[in-house]
């Protein structure tokens, strides 16, 4: 049977006899402890509501995730690889219903305040709903993943007017889907799509909720840690991989002063480091030999004081800045608490 790839920017609706009203996305990863009472309390909350509706888990789990999930008539769908964006885009591939919820298996959320998220969208008032934790209420123990820096940039240089731009309780039209054209595949997801909602003129509200502790066995933050680890390390921590350098001025005489002693850098420029002096004669010698190649080129992103431009760059920039105060700050008050 051939396999038909669906490009994630487009989101096609299928043409069955019966289809939803609401679909709701649910990505986890080893969630089997939260799991069954966050499908039972969305199942209620929507019988509740009255509107037809289905339960997609995107599941790359390793316990019994998927099968609980399963029993209570879910709808698994197994992503190719992992990554917060990612396995959203994914599951939106198969999602059928007019209206797209997105929610998280760690039950932080409550499902059972579904219909107050969905209310605004259903009387026509907006395209894109949003949850946020600040204008509602915290309980005790809970570590919101809200960082107010992000917050703060994509509100001063993108005007998108918001409180709690993380919050991962949301919802949304399939024409605001198809409007918005999502690529972001990482933690930049839930920004990128504010932004793009934004600037593509659709209307966003905020429904106040309450934010609840993580369950007792539950992952913790460390999986965002892990996420944020860098893939390319510094050449002096692993020299099989290193950062472009700039061009050595050889002509300075503050560039050009060299020592006879063999365990001694030749140049100044030169890393200070025994290990490195083959791959520093190999990428001097190449960008002596001419103009900087591809590899070696520094794009320079235009900076507005006003607004950023709407790149993927800037987006990717913005949150990785962001995220990496947010978990240097999470593990002081996790230490705190402790």
């Amino acid at each position: 049977m051939s396999s038909i790839h669906v490009c994630p920017l487009h989101v096609p609706k299928p043409n069955n006899a019966v289809t939803p009203k609401v679909s709701v996305v649910i990505p986890s990863l080893n969630e089997e402890k939260t799991i069954g009472r966050v499908v039972q309390k969305a199942k209620e909350a929507l019988k509740a509501m009255g509107p037809t509706y289905e339960i997609i888990a995107a599941d790359n789990s390793t316990d019994k995730t998927p099968e609980i999930a399963r029993s209570m008539r879910a709808t698994i769908v197994t992503p190719d690889r992992r990554g917060y964006g990612y396995v959203y885009l994914y599951a939106f591939r198969h999602a059928r219903g007019d209206i797209i919820v997105m929610a998280d298996a760690d039950d932080t959320y409550d499902m059972r305040e579904l219909p107050k998220l969905l209310q605004p969208i259903l009387e026509g008032k907006a395209d894109l709903a949003i949850c946020t934790r600040l204008k509602g209420k915290i309980l005790k123990g809970a570590m919101p993943r809200h960082n107010p820096l992000i917050t703060w940039l994509i509100n001063r240089f993108y005007k998108v007017d918001v409180s709690d731009s993380q919050c991962g309780f949301r919802a949304f039209t399939r024409q605001a889907l198809e409007k918005l054209k999502l690529e972001a595949t990482g933690m930049e997801f839930a920004t990128d799509m504010l932004i793009k909602a934004r600037h593509a003129g659709l209307r966003i509200v905020e429904t106040p909720i309450t934010y609840y502790p993580r369950a007792e066995g539950a992952p913790s933050n460390k999986k965002l840690q892990r996420r944020l680890a860098p893939r390319r390390m510094h050449p002096h921590l692993h020299p099989q991989t290193p950062l472009p350098i700039p061009r050595p001025r050889t002509n300075h005489p503050r560039h050009s002063t060299y020592s006879h002693s063999p365990h001694k850098c030749t140049n100044r420029l030169q890393p200070r480091h025994p290990h490195l002096n083959n791959w520093w004669n190999s990428s001097n010698n190449r960008l002596r030999s001419g103009p900087p190649t591809s590899q070696t080129t520094r794009h320079t992103i235009p900076f507005n004081y006003r607004r950023l431009p709407l790149r993927d760059e800037n987006v990717i920039a913005l949150t990785a800045i962001a995220l990496g105060i947010e978990v240097i700050t999470s593990s002081f008050v996790l230490k705190s608490m402790s």
